[in-house]
This record gives C-alpha cells, structure tokens and sequence, in this order.
C-alpha cells in the first residue's frame, strides 16, 4: 500500500470499512483508520 497522501485518502476511507474479515481486532483497526482520514479530510482547506 502507498503512503496516505490528499490524492488517495478517499481510497484508504473505502478500504477501512470494506474489511472482510471475522478479526474483531483488525475491525477495530479499520474503524480507527476511518475516523481518523474523516478528521484529516475535514481539516483540509477549499
């Protein structure tokens, strides 16, 4: 996987909450991942 940057961010958003896996720790995991790009996509600037 590339490093999070502003043109793939939106990618990694999907990708975390599409895991398909019974792992609850790597769900946990890919909801940590989520709120955290939603926080970094409401912090950039228009």
């Amino acid at each position: 996987m590339f490093s999070i940057s502003n043109k793939n961010y939106k990618d990694y958003m999907t990708y975390a909450w599409q895991l398909e896996t019974k792992d609850e720790a790597v769900i946990k995991q890919g909801i940590m991942v989520s709120k955290f790009l939603d926080i970094y996509e409401n912090s950039l600037s228009d």
